[in-house]
């Protein structure tokens, strides 16, 4: 269960309840979260996450890393002023990118990089509509992020991910609904997964990535160990570049999930839970992770 990869098609493989009960359940939960979605903005349920780093698209891409590094960042805007208009981001993808090919994209500027990876576009919807569009919006598209933007300073108020909206849920329909408290055995979501040992190295497992926001990391019994995801590696490398350390690929994915979980897991969550959780307390256990995913096996 992976809550902030891209949605896609994933909301095919959620299935419907046979139990007539729980479809009435399920209606009054959408019924109330519909509701509770048209009458708020989307600037009411930025988090604080949400703060932007921008750099000037004729900044060499090197001085970008290390300033992602200093403001211990995953995302920055790349701003043009000659145009008075933003060319693109760099984000976890793009630090990928730049590892499969370090030597051609290092002594770039960050307008030069975005145009040779062929970057994404920016999607953006004005502060004043409604989270119900913005919703719509992250369903429909395959960005993992969603702008908010401010006409009136033609500048970014900040982004939205899948989490905003699970603990904006959370938060506003506790105890006002009955679907969270349904099993997650009752859902199929996520169900193709891609799987690497913790023995591959980080060179091996870069094509993946460039496919996949996170990939699960087995051991040699084939038991799920832990998530390797993009935001791992971005900060893996982050980190070299600003005590300016050779990055070396050749370093196991054991390795690199070792160092960078014990770094930045505040509170350790179990990765494993049981298909009997409430999806109210997997919901709260997915916005406590890092990795922002569960693992369960239908009993």
């Amino acid at each position: 269960m992976n809550v902030d990869a891209s949605f896609g098609d994933d909301l095919g493989h959620v299935h419907d309840y046979n139990n007539s009960s729980d479809t009435q359940v399920q209606s009054n939960f959408f019924s109330n979260f519909l509701r509770l979605l048209k009458s708020t903005s989307l600037c009411n349920i930025l988090q604080s996450h949400s703060k932007i780093l921008v750099v000037d698209s004729r900044v060499p891409f090197n001085i970008c890393l290390k300033s992602l590094s200093n403001y211990h960042r995953n995302f920055a805007f790349v701003y043009d002023s000659e145009k008075a208009d933003f060319a693109g981001y760099i984000d976890e993808l793009s630090i990928i990118k730049l590892l499969k090919n370090y030597d051609r994209y290092i002594n770039l500027t960050c307008s030069e990089f975005l145009s040779v990876v062929e970057a994404e576009n920016v999607q953006k919807l004005p502060g004043d509509v409604t989270a119900f569009e913005g919703l719509d919006f992250i369903t429909k598209n395959v960005s993992n992020r969603l702008f908010v933007w401010s006409n009136e300073r033609k500048a970014p108020i900040g982004y939205l991910t899948p989490s905003c909206y699970l603990y904006y849920m959370v938060k506003n329909l506790r105890g006002k609904c009955d679907l969270l408290d349904l099993p997650l055995s009752g859902l199929t979501i996520n169900l193709d997964f891609t799987t690497i040992s913790y023995k591959n190295s980080l060179e091996e497992v870069l094509d993946l990535l460039i496919l996949h926001d996170n990939l699960c990391v087995t051991d040699e019994k084939g038991r799920i160990i832990g998530i390797l995801t993009r935001v791992k590696v971005m900060f893996y490398a982050l980190e070299a570049f600003k005590n300016e350390i050779y990055l070396d690929c050749s370093t196991e994915v054991g390795v690199i999930l070792e160092e960078m979980d014990s770094k930045f897991y505040h509170k350790i969550q179990p990765l494993h839970v049981e298909s009997t959780t409430p999806l109210r307390k997997a919901v709260v256990s997915l916005l406590l992770s890092n990795d922002r995913v569960l693992v369960y096996t239908d009993a």
